[in-house]
């Protein structure tokens, strides 16, 4: 056990505080190595601080892969380019092993289009993705040495009660908030229903960061709806569970091109709401249609309203997925799924 020592390479967001599903990730396999691994044996390094301290940042990285017996890494696309022929060329020089912990669903396009990564790639000790698919698809372009690890969550949060949908839907969107995920779908959805039955049916409330190109057209989507529909900023961490558990469904329309398995729809299902989500990339994966959400065809708010309103007019229905969510959230525990890549790296739970 001493001679191992784990070093932890990846964007964990502290130098600007970025909080979003990479750094999320990236952050909490870091704590959770620490938490599993004797003490003095994980080590890490941040990339966000590569463009302003890159000289620094790149000796960080060379000092501790010189010293740990396996590399766990985390980068993005862009980090990819940079850090994996690196990374590889010194593998063959220090015998290191390499695993990398893939954040979202881009890697396989990104593979199809740059031949060179994909060779490189095909020399990492293992990869680990989100969902099936995205392991059929990578084995499919020649890659053997693929694994699956879900995305996973910290959390301690225990719902005490399920409550009933009471008068109107309390419906809930909390992610980044850019087109591309949908969220005018969402409005005009709810614009449609409410417009329909003549009385405020549903009361929408969005969470996340706004995108800044994309800030004066919400504010006038929000305008539009302000009666029902109420952008809230965003949702503290250590609180996220405890006011998500108030709501009734959770809806996510994205049609965004790198999404993988995003991490707020664990924290539905560990708070106890269901998915209302578009059938886009993984999403089909993750969801249970029926027991723990529903899908609708992506982009198409014909179905996405029809889909709404069945469920306005199954209140049992939500109550029953309700409860099916909690069960689902102790799959995505991240103690539990981050034991299968610990063992797989040698080490004992």
């Amino acid at each position: 056990m001493n001679k191992i020592k784990i070093f932890i390479c990846g964007n964990f967001g502290y130098k600007n505080n970025q909080i979003d599903g990479q750094t999320i990730k990236t952050r909490q396999l870091k704590d959770v190595m620490i938490k599993k691994i004797e003490k003095g044996n994980v080590v890490y390094v941040d990339t966000s601080y590569a463009k302003s301290r890159p000289i620094s940042t790149f000796n960080k990285v060379k000092r501790n892969i010189k010293n740990s017996t396996n590399l766990i890494m985390l980068p993005g696309s862009n980090g990819l380019r940079v850090l994996l022929p690196l990374f590889i060329r010194w593998k063959k020089k220090l015998k290191i092993d390499i695993r990398y912990v893939v954040i979202g669903g881009w890697l396989p396009d990104f593979l199809e289009k740059k031949k060179k990564y994909l060779s490189l790639c095909k020399k990492l000790d293992k990869i680990y993705v989100e969902t099936k698919f995205m392991k059929q698809k990578l084995m499919g372009m020649g890659l053997q040495n693929v694994g699956i690890l879900t995305n996973f969550r910290q959390f301690s949060f225990t719902r005490k009660s399920i409550n009933k949908v009471k008068g109107s839907l309390k419906l809930v969107y909390f992610s980044r908030i850019l087109k591309e995920k949908g969220i005018e779908l969402a409005i005009e959805s709810v614009n449609r229903i409410n417009k329909k039955y003549g009385k405020k049916i549903i009361e929408f409330d969005i969470y996340g960061p706004i995108d800044n190109k994309y800030r004066k057209e919400f504010e006038k989507q929000i305008v539009k709806s302000e009666e029902y529909i109420c952008y809230k900023g965003f949702l503290e961490p250590n609180n996220i569970y405890k006011k998500l558990s108030k709501y009734d469904l959770m809806i996510f329309p994205t049609f965004y091109e790198g999404e993988g398995f995003p991490g707020a729809i664990i924290d539905s299902f560990i708070s106890g709401i269901p998915v209302l989500a578009s059938d886009w990339k993984y999403n089909c994966e993750i969801i249970k249609e029926g027991e723990t959400g529903k899908l609708f065809t992506s982009q198409d708010i014909e179905d996405l309203t029809a889909k709404l309103e069945f469920i306005i007019n199954n209140p049992s229905l939500i109550y029953t997925m309700k409860k099916n969510c909690l069960k689902e959230a102790k799959k995505y525990d991240a103690d539990f799924v981050l034991d299968s890549l610990i063992k797989d790296i040698g080490l004992k739970v």
